[in-house]
């Protein structure tokens, strides 16, 4: 049992800093991944009202700070946790019983993931579109609503390239007031409206003048953490309506924006990772430019629109 459970307290401590792992994959990491029901009652405490002895963590505190005892229960705010158990949640996405304080947890969850991140410049969207969309991938939306910040992981994008590409609205340098914005420097959003009831993402790339863009088709939920695991975001008119996006978005700079912005960590996505196949519901551009493989998404993931695994391995041997 001890050293069970001491392979569970070395894999939550492997956890990076505002990454979160289920009961499951820490099971999973530890070389347990049936015994996922134990996770949480060895980072608990207190286990059916009966107080167990001093925890791992308590007892490193203790060596650490000359024997006063802190409780991870409620002290767990350091900044470098020895054993950082707010990182680990249940998979409904609620941080589990042995963290009393969950918004305390939540917070200083939220500090950590902001923390690992740096907002993208000017320069990374005004390079080749195909290449910022694929780069995209793995990276985040974050979004400042009402004193809150909803934060998701991009993990599908769709490519536009005009005045060339019929299923783009600058297809032969059409320009109207709807998609202006579609020929902003990179780094801008233009957002429309379609079947008159759901917004679409996209941000402008390239050169001002040049109207390509990358539309924004699905993310994972990150934070707040009820989203963690639920498909709140898996489609690109579901995704405007979780960051709360409308009208009053078209043409904010998202390089300078203080409501939403683009930005990226450590993690990058493996090119065998990610998928390439045609866009969804443009069959009116015509068969060649219909075919064109400009969507792209990472492998495997449940939060992509139309998630179906047998089409990936198909486009995976392409």
């Amino acid at each position: 049992m001890e050293e069970f459970q001491e392979k569970i307290y070395q894999a939550v401590k492997k956890i990076p800093a505002g990454n979160v792992l289920t009961y499951k994959e820490v099971a999973q990491k530890a070389g347990y991944p049936r015994a996922w029901r134990a996770v949480g009652n060895i980072l608990n405490k207190n286990r059916v009202g009966e107080k167990l002895r001093p925890s791992y963590y308590e007892i490193l505190l203790a060596r650490q700070f000359k024997n006063k005892i802190f409780d991870c229960l409620t002290r767990c705010d350091y900044k470098n946790p020895l054993i950082p158990c707010h990182r680990v949640i249940k998979s409904n996405g609620k941080i589990g019983g042995y963290n009393r304080g969950t918004k305390k947890k939540e917070i200083l969850l939220k500090k950590e993931i902001i923390g690992s991140l740096k907002r993208f410049k000017r320069n990374f969207y005004t390079r080749n579109t195909l290449r910022v969309a694929k780069e995209l991938l793995g990276k985040f939306i974050i979004r400042r609503w009402r004193g809150k910040l909803l934060i998701g992981k991009i993990v599908e994008t769709e490519v536009y390239i005009g005045p060339q590409d019929k299923a783009s609205h600058a297809y032969l340098g059409k320009k109207t007031p709807r998609n202006l914005a579609e020929y902003l420097i990179g780094g801008h959003i233009y957002i429309y409206l379609v079947y008159g009831m759901y917004w679409q993402l996209n941000i402008s790339t390239s050169q001002a003048g040049k109207p390509e863009c990358v539309l924004i088709r699905a993310l994972e939920p990150v934070s707040p953490l009820k989203y963690r695991g639920k498909l709140a975001a898996n489609g690109p008119g579901k995704l405007c309506q979780w960051l709360k996006l409308d009208k009053s978005f078209y043409g904010e700079d998202v390089v300078k924006s203080k409501k939403i912005w683009l930005a990226g960590g450590k993690e990058k996505i493996k090119k065998s990772n990610i998928i390439a196949s045609k866009r969804i519901g443009i069959d009116y551009a015509g068969e060649y430019w219909a075919n064109k493989k400009w969507r792209f998404y990472i492998k495997n993931n449940p939060f992509v629109s139309q998630f179906k695994p047998k089409v990936e391995k198909y486009f995976s041997k392409k």
